[in-house]
């Protein structure tokens, strides 16, 4: 099947992410219209609709869905890491940290980049559990993700070529 635009006239998207169910979440940061904090949560049902699903107080970037089905995000403006309900109900799940993308583990880990830190970081938050720094080496750890295995976490660094793996 071709490509097909399903919304359009947004300021800044940013964080797709795909729920078991075949929806998909993405943020507009910006309001295109008057180039203004937008902060909402769209949601694009298996069927195409569009709609807003949440409105957040945070600056929200990087968006992954838990195996338990949570919408976890990081709230930039905030410096946390929250975990959405289906209902829209915001938990504080990490505080002080600047992530900017992250990526849920079938066993409820989850890693998230932090590029306000200097150097940028990689941090894993247990259930649970507080945070901790695995990786302080990156100089602007962005985009990340899990072999399907989940045995390597690979993390971009957005200012190079370079893509690191570790070995969980």
């Amino acid at each position: 099947e071709d490509w097909h635009l399903v919304s359009a006239g947004h300021g800044f998207t940013d964080g797709p992410a795909a729920s078991a169910s075949g929806e998909v979440f993405f943020t507009d940061t910006i309001s295109f219209h008057n180039n203004t904090q937008s902060n909402s949560i769209w949601r694009i049902s298996p069927e195409g609709k569009l709609s807003v699903w949440t409105n957040s107080t945070s600056r929200i970037s990087g968006q992954t869905f838990g195996a338990s089905g949570q919408l976890y995000v990081t709230a930039l403006s905030d410096s946390k890491i929250l975990a959405y309900e289906r209902a829209g109900k915001a938990a504080i799940i990490a505080t002080e940290l600047t992530g900017n993308d992250l990526v849920a583990a079938h066993n409820g880990n989850i890693y998230v980049t932090d590029l306000a830190a200097t150097p940028g970081r990689v941090w894993l938050i247990k259930p649970g559990s507080e945070k901790q720094a695995v990786d302080t080496g990156i100089r602007s750890a962005n985009g990340i993700a899990l072999s399907p295995d989940q045995t390597l976490l690979y993390v971009a660094e957005y200012r190079s070529h370079w893509v690191y793996s570790y070995q969980i």
